[in-house]
């Protein structure tokens, strides 16, 4: 049901939905009618009117029986906005998928300000109605400063937090295993090709002066076993590219995972082989600079202050000889 509610381009207005339950609350009503009725009230409802009909049936705040549309008398009118938004919540939670619309990679608290951020960059793009939803009913609304990013309105901050945020661990904790993997990987993807655009970004910047900078590039998406993400110049004077960038995102605290291949490559490249830290919490911000380390097969791998340890080992059977 949730897959073809997404299907949808827009689920409506907020000024829509209430018009659709309004109408509805009177008594039993077609489709049709309900359709012409509404188009006859406001025409943009002809493009809107089949999003708003399936989030109402999918939140069970209507029901259908024999053509004939009724609202379902455990919905609560009385506070329809924060009352209907919970109802989406909850609904994604039933349905673990919350926690792949709102996590710990889309959703950051600033301190500072004291607000809830939504990164748009990593929500699921087949979650763009609900999202869209959100900023209809001023849940969500544009931030001010940060590109692509929005904030939760001000005056539904303590909603949030105490309804929406304990719902997502909900949601979390039931998903099967299996799609926590897949979602995770998908993040995870996401999240790195992010922090390698950034660091393309970042060098092109670093070396401008350099007549082929252009020529930088993601390495990654040529050759994925290279063992480094991106290919630069270590100098304004380098004539080949000499500089062999393998790219680690993180937030809060600093860790990574380093392949065998990549620690091969880096032992190999040694002072043009580079690991690039780069702090997702921050890369937004102005003037950020990444951690830059050269040759870190010696002051990492090799460096009692770094800890490391084997996350997976390879097993061959022994072949007896004679």
């Amino acid at each position: 049901m949730l897959e073809s509610l997404l299907e949808n381009k827009s689920l409506g207005t907020k000024a829509q939905i209430y018009q659709v339950i309004n109408i509805v609350k009177d008594g039993g009503i077609s489709i049709e009618e309900l359709k012409e009725t509404c188009i006859h009230k406001q025409y943009s409802f002809s493009v809107n009117f089949h999003g708003i009909i399936s989030l109402l049936l999918w939140l069970k705040v209507i029901k259908s029986n024999n053509n004939n549309t009724y609202l379902n008398l455990n919905f609560d009118l009385e506070d329809s906005s924060t009352g209907l938004l919970y109802l989406v919540f909850k609904k994604l939670a039933s349905e673990n998928q919350l926690h792949l619309f709102l996590n710990s990679n889309t959703v950051k608290f600033d301190k500072k300000s004291s607000v809830f951020l939504i990164n748009n960059q990593f929500l699921p793009l087949n979650f763009s109605p609900l999202r869209n939803l959100m900023v209809n009913f001023n849940l969500f609304e544009k931030d001010d400063i940060l590109y692509n990013f929005y904030k939760v309105n001000d005056n539904l901050v303590d909603f949030f937090r105490s309804n929406v945020l304990s719902l997502v661990d909900e949601s979390r904790i039931k998903d099967n295993p299996q799609n926590n993997i897949r979602a995770s990987l998908d993040v995870k993807e996401k999240l790195g090709r992010a922090a390698e655009e950034f660091v393309v970004s970042f060098e092109k910047k670093r070396i401008k002066k350099h007549s082929s900078s252009n020529n930088i590039r993601m390495i990654s998406d040529e050759d994925c076993g290279a063992g480094y993400d991106i290919l630069s110049y270590q100098t304004e004077l380098s004539i080949f590219l000499d500089k062999y960038i393998e790219v680690k995102s993180y937030s809060r605290d600093l860790n990574f995972y380093w392949s065998i291949n990549e620690v091969k490559v880096a032992e190999k490249e040694r002072n043009n082989y580079f690991l690039y830290l780069v702090n997702r919490d921050e890369m937004n911000d102005i003037d950020y600079s990444p951690i830059m380390i050269q040759n870190p097969f010696e002051s990492v791998f090799n460096n009692k202050e770094w800890s490391k340890e084997p996350q997976s080992w390879k097993f061959e059977q022994k072949v007896d000889g004679g």
